[in-house]
């Protein structure tokens, strides 16, 4: 058995503690019982209010839960438009809600309190209830009334039922009177049957807003129309008429403006724009207007004249504006006709074509017959003849050959995009119909479309104009074609590097005319043949690939042969055998080598060149004297930027190339297609023999050439 421990203090009991005092004093008249009770009640009743307490808190905590439930059927009921089926649903939920609640009380008195609570506020749901589904009611009979009554207004303004459109109003009127009457209250009832003619007017208004805003604007000013609408209503339609009016007359402005840029007058309603438009906008194009209307005749002139002519016109109308005008009216029309000019010029180098369709009658009008066309052949013969028109527009106001497209960018933009996204029996189509179209000037629309994106591979298929090889060329733009070669390659120990190597070496002599014509902007040069080899290097993987080569370098050389085996090449430039499908005479006597040769020894004087000028030399016979020597020694043919042939000019110390230009602005340049025996730009006949060598002339005629200058024999041949 544990000991229980003892322990021992040293306190004495009353020694540190102060005596108490009892104030309990119990009468001896009572007992200690009695004189409790007061006590003994104020406890008993102060649990009883405790306790009440606690089951206030728990009832009122129960009711929040069922609420919170409650609340979730109450806004269900409230989406429907049926009052039977919305008071069904919160009578049944009500009851489950209650009775999971009203289970959980602790006792009676708690379960009393919860049930008339959530009883109240039943009540209450149901009231919310039942004015809301009574909206609903009234706005799905909304709905339901607008579905027929726009299927009734529909019949009588938009699909012209002649029937429908006799009973249109009545119409309404009994459909307002079955849904509505007894329904909404009686003064909003009287209104909307009489607001019936008001109703049908505004609904056709708005239907001829969308067909014609701009009589429908003017009627709804009539006094006279649509009667029944109310000044409210009608100010709130004149305002939706100038909503829908204001960008259409915006557009119309644009245009009048943009025509008048290409010389044309189009009609433009100021007096209607000023009702329209808001005062800001109107001011500002009533600033314009009378420069604009003032102008359109000048600039038909300033469009058309020969750019050399341009700036002697410019300086007359200007003239003629201070002349006839207020200074600052004067400034103005200066001001607007130097825009013309601007854009003329920067149109004339960048989109020559377009500017044409866009500014001279007959070409608009070859343009339009073209678009209109629907017979293949007849496609063909007119776009030969818009083409023939605009070479031959662009050359009167002044472009030079190497200026002059043939193909607006937007063409040649909308030919590129097809051109790529087709297969290759299209892609031969298209370039086949390419040089129907274009004819002679196939060349130039080829050049257009290459600065446009077209694949170099299209360019050379249609120079070489041969279907075999056109499909072998076709098939290297595919990207998994080139991958297939490039792996060939690398699993016979080659590369595509090696290749291109190989082929560069076989087109040294046609890459050096290249960078010579290109000497300037090596950079162009450098594309161009880059092009070249990395084609024709492909092409020489497919024919190892085709077992049609047996070395790198026998693959090379039938590579290249396809450029070279096609043209002549001289220091300066090259000569293509085949030209826009048909053979050239290259190297036979009156041929295009002999025919530059011979221009360049004996004819250059008879061209009249202009001079260029000189900052150190102002004489005038020196300068022109040293500019022939340098045209006849520092000369040389170069192709020009299109390809389609050869242009002269002057090699200067800085390798840069100065075409010759005579005294009306041309160059000494003629086509590869050129056969005739004209110095070009002139009427001078070319003498041949001239250009014979001196050991098949005669005695005398040798010893004639020594007497005479080349221009005095040409003058005395024509004796």
């Amino acid at each position: 058995m544990p000991k229980i421990p003892t322990f021992i203090t040293e306190a004495r009991p009353t020694a540190e503690v102060g005596s108490v005092k009892a104030d309990v004093k119990v009468p001896l008249s009572q007992t200690l019982a009695t004189a409790l009770t007061p006590v003994t009640n104020a406890i008993v009743k102060h649990r009883v209010q405790e306790k009440n307490f606690e089951n206030k808190t728990e009832a009122l905590k129960l009711e929040n839960e069922a609420l919170l439930e409650f609340t979730n059927t109450l806004d269900q009921a409230s989406k429907l438009d049926n009052k039977d089926q919305a008071f069904e649903l919160v009578k049944t939920e009500s009851e489950r809600i209650k009775s999971i609640y009203s289970n959980k009380a602790s006792n009676k008195y708690v379960k009393t309190l919860f049930n008339n609570s959530f009883y109240g506020e039943v009540q209450k749901g149901i009231f919310k209830v039942n004015s809301r589904v009574s909206t609903n009611i009234i706005q799905s009979l909304d709905l339901e009334v607008n579905k027929k009554k726009n299927k009734i207004l529909t019949d009588a303004f938009i699909d012209k039922n002649p029937l429908a459109a006799a009973t249109v109003a009545n119409d309404l009127l009994l459909l307002y009177e079955k849904n509505y009457k007894g329904r909404i209250d009686e003064d909003e009832y009287k209104a909307l049957i009489q607001g019936i003619p008001s109703e049908l007017e505004i609904y056709e208004v708005t239907q001829n807003l969308r067909k014609d805003p701009r009589q429908t604007y003017l009627d709804l000013w009539d006094k006279t129309k649509y009667t029944n609408i109310s000044y409210e209503n009608r100010e709130k339609l004149i305002a939706q008429a100038k909503g829908l009016l204001t960008p259409e007359i915006k557009n119309e402005w644009e245009n009048f403006a943009a025509a008048a840029l290409d010389g044309k007058e189009i009609p433009f309603d100021m007096d209607f724009a000023k009702e329209v438009l808001d005062t800001k906008v109107f001011n500002g194009m009533m600033e314009q207007y009378s420069v604009i209307k003032e102008s359109v005749s000048n600039t038909k002139i300033l469009n058309s004249v020969n750019q050399s002519e341009l700036k002697s016109t410019l300086d007359s109308i200007t003239k003629d504006a201070f002349d006839s005008m207020d200074y600052i009216d004067a400034k103005k029309m200066k001001e607007y006709y130097e825009g013309i000019v601007d854009r003329r010029n920067k149109a004339m180098i960048e989109d020559p074509s377009n500017f044409i369709i866009n500014t001279n009658p007959t070409a608009e009008k070859l343009f339009n017959e073209l678009q209109e066309e629907t017979i293949p052949e007849l496609q063909i013969e007119k776009k030969l003849a818009l083409t023939e028109f605009l070479v031959a527009e662009q050359k009167l106001l002044g472009n030079q050959d190497h200026q002059i497209r043939v193909m607006s960018n937007q063409e040649a933009n909308s030919w590129v995009n097809t051109y790529k996204t087709a297969d290759a029996k299209e892609r031969v189509f298209m370039l086949q119909k390419l040089d129907l179209e274009f004819g002679e000037y196939n060349s130039k629309a080829l050049l257009e479309l290459s600065s446009k994106g077209l694949p170099f591979t299209a360019q050379l298929s249609s120079f070489l104009q041969d279907e075999t090889e056109t499909m072998k060329f076709l098939s290297l733009d595919d990207k998994s074609e080139q991958q297939t070669l490039r792996k060939f390659l690398e699993d016979n120990e080659s590369s595509l590097s090696e290749v291109r190597k190989a082929v560069r070496k076989k087109l040294v002599d046609f890459e050096d005319v290249i960078v010579r014509g290109n000497r300037f902007d090596t950079s162009q040069a450098s594309v161009k043949m880059e092009k070249i080899v990395e084609t024709l290097s492909y092409y020489a993987a497919n024919e190892l690939f085709a077992n049609q080569a047996e070395s790198v370098e026998d693959a090379a050389k039938i590579a290249a042969n396809v450029i070279m085996g096609r043209f002549e090449i001289e220091d300066s430039f090259y000569v293509p055998l085949v030209f826009n499908g048909k053979k050239v005479n290259a190297t036979d006597p009156t041929g295009i080598i002999d025919k530059a040769e011979l221009i360049k020894n004996h004819y250059l004087d008879q061209f009249e060149a202009v001079a260029f000028g000189s900052d150190k030399e102002k004489d005038v016979q020196v300068l022109t004297e040293d500019f022939k020597t340098q045209a006849k020694y520092n000369g040389e043919w170069r192709n020009t930027a299109d390809g389609t042939g050869l242009i002269y000019g002057i090699v200067f110390p800085d390798a840069s190339f100065t075409p010759l230009i005579n005294k009306n602005g041309e160059n000494l340049m003629f086509r590869f297609d050129d056969t005739s025996k004209i110095l070009p730009n002139t009427n001078i006949e070319l003498d041949y023999s001239l250009a014979r060598p001196d050991s098949e002339k005669t005695t005398i005629e040798k010893q004639f050439e020594e007497k005479f200058t080349d221009e005095e024999i040409i003058k005395l041949r024509r004796l």
